[in-house]
Formats: structure tokens, C-alpha cells, sequence
């Protein structure tokens, strides 16, 4: 089924792009002096608040154009750079906890990042329910949301039980890295892991038509 690029899709790849913006900022105080490319972004943000929202929507209208406006095409673009801002609000939340009390790891961790990844799944619930797959109508919000917890339930253990792995064995195990990058290795690998489970959930089990 083909549709049409509408001035809808263009202000929500804008707002996208600004929560982005907003929670890599986050990242950026807690990571700037370990990474390079952290710094830079700190240090350029005000230039960054009005190209990354750019990107996004050059992003998403070109996978539009390419897949000549099929709906799975389009979803899949859409869903990927909800994904994106997720990942910025996890790992943006994530790293704010740790820059207030300098837990990077243990017990703290793992409650920390349950947290940031509840917070990113509320979000993910309602773009994907509202704009990737516009199953907002049709009464069936109850059914959906008992669903779409289901899934991401399930994606938030795995999701926590990977980054602690990350962080707990693979982390003090190799030399190279600082506490804090390895905070964000572990959550970056997580979220990887969980992706795809998560878009055909929400595909053919939460949001189908």
C-alpha cells in the first residue's frame, strides 16, 4: 500500500530530532572527557540543535522516496529513527543518574538503566501506536497496551540482563576503557540486541491491522 508524505511526518522527524538533541546533551556532560566525538558535540550543540532534526527528516524522506511511499518501507524508516530517539532518552537518562551519583556499575546500575528503559519503552509506545503504525483509533488501546507489555517486558529483562553482562564480566575483563564508557557500551549493545525483537512484536503482534 503506497502513501503520501505528509507536513505531519515532516514535524515529527523534527520533534524527533530535537529529543535527540536534547538527551545527547546529557550524554555528552557525562562522556566528553573520555570521547572525542562527545566533546565535540558538547562543545558545537547549538549548531547540532538544528542539524541533527534536519538529518532526521532527510533521513526518513529519503527511505520514503526509495521505497516509492510502500507502507512496510516507510514503517521500518519511521521506526528507526523512533529507535534513535529512544536510544538518546535511555542512554541520556542512563548517564545523567550516573553523572548524580557516580554509580557505573552493580546493583545502582541495573536499576538505573530498568528505569531509563521504561522511560524510552512509554515513548516508543506511543510514536510507534500514533505515527510508525497509526493504530491509535479503533478502541483497541486496552488490547494493545496489554500487548505491547508483553513484548516489551520481555525486551526490557533482556535488555537489562545484557547491559549488566556487558558492564559486570565483559567490561572488568578488558583494559582500555573507563568505567563510564563501558556504562554506555553495555546499554549501546542492549538496545541492539532488542531492536528487531521489538519491531516485529509491535508489527505483527501489537499494532497489526
Amino acid at each position: 500500500m503506497k502513501r503520501s508524505f505528509r507536513k505531519s511526518d515532516g514535524l515529527s522527524c523534527l520533534t524527533l530530532g530535537f529529543i535527540m538533541w536534547f538527551f545527547l546533551i546529557f550524554i555528552s556532560l557525562n562522556l566528553r572527557e573520555d570521547i572525542a566525538f562527545f566533546d565535540a558535540f558538547f562543545r558545537y550543540k547549538l549548531y547540532a540543535f538544528f542539524i541533527l532534526p534536519a538529518v532526521v527528516v532527510g533521513v526518513v524522506y529519503s527511505a520514503f522516496s526509495l521505497g516509492q511511499g510502500r507502507n512496510v518501507l516507510y514503517q521500518f524508516a519511521k521506526f528507526t529513527v523512533i529507535g534513535a530517539a529512544n536510544m538518546a532518552i535511555d542512554i541520556g537518562l542512563l548517564n545523567l543518574m550516573i553523572l548524580e551519583t557516580g554509580a557505573h556499575r552493580g546493583a545502582y546500575y541495573a536499576v538505573f538503566k530498568a528505569l531509563s528503559f521504561s522511560v524510552a519503552l512509554l515513548h516508543s509506545y506511543t510514536w510507534n501506536r500514533f505515527w510508525t503504525f497509526e493504530a491509535g483509533g479503533g478502541g483497541q488501546a486496552g488490547r494493545q497496551f496489554i500487548l505491547f507489555a508483553g513484548v516489551s517486558g520481555t525486551a526490557l529483562v533482556i535488555n537489562v540482563i545484557s547491559a549488566s553482562i556487558v558492564v559486570e564480566f565483559v567490561g572488568p575483563s578488558l583494559k582500555g576503557f573507563t568505567p563510564g564508557v563501558w556504562a554506555n557500551l553495555g546499554a549501546v549493545s542492549a538496545l541492539a540486541i532488542t531492536v528487531f525483537w521489538n519491531f516485529l512484536g509491535y508489527k505483527f503482534l501489537v499494532f497489526k491491522n
